[in-house]
C-alpha cells in the first residue's frame, strides 16, 4: 500500500502542539543568541531540547493519525524514544536546578540520568528492531515498558517533594514540578491506550493538552534563568494561545460527528478516512492559517492594549524615583491599570504639596539655626570630648575642637586641613562607614575604632555620630572618646577569664567554647581535628616528695615544654591538676604518631631543674580524632580520656589512639 494522507480529527491538534512546539524552540533559541556565551548553562539546553523533542513527537503523531502505511508505521516505532527523551532531559532540567540547595541530589540525578541513558537506549533498540521487521511482523513492543519512565517521573516527582517539605516553593518551581506531573500524565496516558483502557479521542485530546501545557509551563519556567527581564506580552500571548489552540483542537472531533463515529468504530476503513479527509482537509488549514495568524496578532494586541500602558506607567515611575515634580502618567484605559496611575498622579500631587510645605519650613527654620550657631559654637568648642564636623562625601575635616587638638596632637589649623581617614588606624573601615550612611535622625555609636596620633601610637577610641545636612552639603557630627584605659582593663579581664592562673595556659572553660565551635565545624564537612590529652606520670609522688610548691613549678615547666611544640593555631589548656588537652586540626593523620613521640620526649629527654631539686618526669598521651557521628563534644573528649587510661595501663610513658566505639 502506498502512503497517503488521510486526516484524521486528531491531526488538527498535533499540528497546533508541532506549531507551538517550533515556536517554543524558535524562541529560546533566539534568547539563546542573545544571551552571552559565558553566561549559557546547561539547563537552558535542556530546556531547548525538551521543547524540540516535543516537537519532534508532534510531528510523528500526526504522521501516526494522518498518514498510511510505512510512514505510520515508521512514526509508531519512533515515538516511544522520543517520549524516553522528553522525561530524560526535563528529568536532568528540574534536578540541576534543585542540586545547589539539595547536595544529596547530586549522587541522585547522576544515577537517574544514567537509567535514563539505559531506557533511551533500550526504546532506540527496540525502535531499530521494528523499524528492521515489518508491521506484520506483530506488536512492535510490550505495552508495559511504559511504565518504566512513569515509575522514574513518580520517584523523581516524590523525591522532589520530600526534600523541599516545609519550604516555600518559588512560582519557577511549582511549574517544574508541575511539568513532571503533567509529562507522567502522558506516560500513564500512554499506558493505559496501549491496554486499551482509554478511548481514541480522549487519549489524542488529553495528550495533545497535557503537552500543550508542558511546553507553556516549561518555557515560563525557564525564562527565571535568563538575566534579562521577559516582556509581559510574551506570557499572555503564549497562555491565550495555548487556550485557544486546545479549544480548536476539540472542536476537530466535532465537525463531521456521524463520520467521527463510523471511523472511531472502524479506524482502518479507508473510504471512511478519505472521506473524512475531505471534511477536514479545509478545517486543518483553516486551523493551522488561524494558529500562524495569532502568533503575530496576539503579542501586538497584548502591546496595544496593555503593554503599552504598563510602559507609560514604568516610564513615570522612573521620573518620578528621579526626583522630577509635576510628573503628570497619561493612561487612556478604564481599568486597573488606569485607576493605578490616577492613584500615582494623585499622590504625586499630594508630594509636591508636602514638598513646597517643607520648603517654607526649612527657611523658617534657618533664620532659628543662625540665631543658635553661635551657642552651638560654644558648646562644641568647650566639649571635653574630641569634637568634628566631617564631610561626608571625601571625609574632610570641617572643624574640630581644642580637645581634637590635645588628642591626636595636631593643632585645630592642621586638622582642618586633613579627612578623617588621617587620623584612623583603619581608614577602609572609616571610609565606608562614612560615605555609606544617609541622614538620619538615629544616633550611630562605634564602640571601638583604632586611630593614630601625630608621634605614630595607635589607641583605641569610641565614636558617636550623627549625619545631617550642613550648609549645604551632607556632613556628620563626630564625637571621639579616648577608651586606652578601659580597653586596658576588658583585654586583662578577658585574659583572666580564658586562661589558667598558674601555667598562663587556657583554661578548661575556654577550651570546651573553642572545641564546641571546632566540632560543629567538623560535623559541617571540616575534616582533620584530633583531642591530645596528656597527664603528668606518678605527680603525687613529685609532690609527695618535693611539696606542692616544686609540684606546681614542675607543672609550669610541663606546659611550656608543650606550648613549644606545638603549632600557633592549636589550643593548649589545662583540664585539672596535672592534666592538659591540646585541640588541634591535622589534616593528614600519617602526622600523628609522630607529633605523638615528639611531645612525649620533650618531656622525658631532660629532667625537670630546680634550685634543689632535679626531677625526671615522663607523660602518658590518649589521642582521638573527631568523629562526625557523635552528638557533642564532650564525647570526643571522653573517648581522648579512655584513650589516656588505656596508654596508663600500657605502662605509661607512651600513647594511644582511641578507637571509634558504634555511636
Amino acid at each position: 500500500m502506498t502512503a497517503s494522507l488521510a486526516l484524521t480529527p486528531a491531526s488538527s491538534g498535533c499540528l497546533s502542539l508541532f506549531i507551538l512546539a517550533i515556536l517554543a524552540s524558535a524562541y529560546l533559541i533566539f534568547r539563546l543568541f542573545r544571551t552571552q556565551l559565558r553566561a549559557l548553562n546547561s539547563q537552558l539546553l535542556y530546556v531547548t531540547g525538551f521543547c524540540l523533542s516535543t516537537a519532534l513527537f508532534a510531528g510523528l503523531a500526526f504522521v501516526e493519525v494522518s498518514f498510511l502505511a510505512s510512514p505510520r508505521f515508521i512514526a509508531v516505532a519512533l515515538q516511544p524514544v522520543v517520549v524516553a527523551l522528553l522525561v530524560a532531559l526535563w528529568i536532568q532540567f528540574v534536578t540541576t536546578a534543585a542540586d545547589d540547595r539539595s547536595p544529596p541530589l547530586q549522587r541522585e540525578r547522576s544515577i537517574v540520568a544514567v537509567a535514563s541513558l539505559i531506557y533511551l537506549g533500550l526504546e532506540g533498540a527496540l525502535a531499530l528492531q521494528a523499524l528492521w521487521r515489518t508491521a506484520s511482523a506483530g506488536v512492535l513492543r510490550p505495552g508495559w515498558l511504559e511504565l518504566i519512565p512513569l515509575v522514574g517521573l513518580l520517584w523523581v516527582l516524590l523525591r522532589l517533594m520530600q526534600m523541599r517539605q516545609g519550604q516555600v516553593y518559588t512560582p519557577a518551581e511549582r511549574l517544574q514540578v508541575l511539568v513532571l506531573a503533567l509529562l507522567a500524565l502522558v506516560v500513564g496516558l500512554r499506558l493505559a491506550f496501549a491496554w486499551d483502557l482509554l478511548a481514541l479521542p480522549v487519549y489524542y485530546v488529553l495528550v495533545t493538552y497535557a503537552l500543550m501545557l508542558c511546553l507553556l509551563f516549561a518555557v515560563i519556567a525557564s525564562l527565571t534563568i535568563f538575566r534579562e527581564p521577559t516582556s509581559l506580552t510574551v506570557t499572555l500571548s503564549a497562555s491565550l494561545l495555548v487556550i485557544i489552540m486546545s479549544i480548536l483542537t476539540l472542536w476537530a472531533w466535532f465537525v463531521a460527528p456521524n463520520n467521527v463515529e463510523q471511523y472511531l468504530q472502524n479506524p482502518d476503513d479507508l473510504n471512511i478516512r478519505f472521506f473524512l479527509h475531505d471534511q477536514l482537509w479545509p478545517m486543518t488549514i483553516a486551523t493551522v492559517l488561524v494558529n500562524l495568524g495569532l502568533i503575530v496578532a496576539l503579542p501586538l494586541l497584548f502591546a496595544m492594549i496593555i503593554i503599552r500602558s504598563l510602559r507609560a506607567l514604568l516610564a513615570g515611575m522612573q521620573q518620578w524615583n528621579l526626583g522630577q515634580i509635576n510628573t503628570e502618567i497619561t493612561v487612556h484605559l478604564n481599568n486597573e491599570i488606569g485607576s493605578l496611575a490616577g492613584e500615582i498622579n494623585r499622590l504625586d500631587h499630594e508630594r509636591n504639596y508636602l514638598i513646597k510645605q517643607m520648603e517654607e519650613r526649612i527657611n523658617v527654620g534657618t533664620i532659628a539655626l543662625v540665631r543658635a550657631s553661635e551657642k552651638y559654637r560654644d558648646l562644641f568648642e568647650f566639649e571635653s570630648d574630641a569634637n568634628f564636623v566631617v564631610r561626608s562625601s571625601d571625609g574632610k575635616i570641617l572643624e574640630a575642637n581644642g580637645a581634637a587638638a590635645v588628642l591626636y596632637g595636631f593643632s585645630q589649623d592642621e586638622l582642618k586641613q586633613m579627612r578623617n581617614v588621617d587620623l584612623s588606624a583603619e581608614p577602609e573601615a572609616t571610609h565606608q562607614r562614612t560615605t555609606d550612611v544617609r541622614p538620619s535622625k538615629e544616633i550611630v555609636r562605634i564602640p571601638l575604632r583604632w586611630h593614630r596620633r601625630r608621634d605614630g601610637t595607635v589607641f583605641p577610641v569610641e565614636i558617636t555620630a550623627r549625619f545631617i545636612e550642613w550648609d549645604g552639603e551632607m556632613v556628620h557630627i563626630v564625637s571621639i572618646r579616648d577608651i586606652t584605659e578601659r580597653h586596658k582593663i576588658q583585654a586583662e579581664l578577658e585574659r583572666l577569664a580564658t586562661t589558667d592562673a598558674l601555667t598562663g595556659v587556657y583554661n578548661r572553660r575556654y577550651f570546651f567554647e573553642h572545641g564546641n565551635r571546632l566540632f560543629l565545624r567538623a560535623k559541617a564537612g571540616d575534616p582533620g581535628g584530633a583531642i591530645f590529652m596528656l597527664d603528668l606520670d606518678y605527680f603525687k609522688l613529685v609532690n609527695d616528695t618535693y611539696g606542692h610548691a616544686v609540684g606546681d613549678l614542675v607543672i609550669c615547666e610541663f606546659a611550656r615544654r608543650i606550648r613549644a611544640n606545638l603549632r600557633p593555631g592549636d589550643i593548649l589548656a589545662r583540664y585539672g591538676g596535672e592534666e592538659f588537652i591540646v585541640l588541634m586540626m591535622i589534616p593528614d593523620q600519617k602526622d600523628i604518631p609522630q607529633l605523638a613521640e615528639r611531645l612525649l620526649q620533650t618531656v622525658s629527654s631532660s629532667p625537670f631543674v630546680f634550685e634543689d631539686a632535679v626531677i625526671s618526669v615522663t607523660a602518658s598521651l590518649g589521642i582521638a580524632l573527631f568523629h562526625p557521628d557523635f552528638v557533642s563534644f564532650d564525647q570526643q573528649v571522653d573517648l581522648a580520656d579512655d584513650a589516656l587510661y588505656q596508654a596508663k595501663e600500657a605502662g605509661r610513658n607512651c600513647w594511644r589512639m582511641a578507637a571509634f566505639p558504634d555511636v
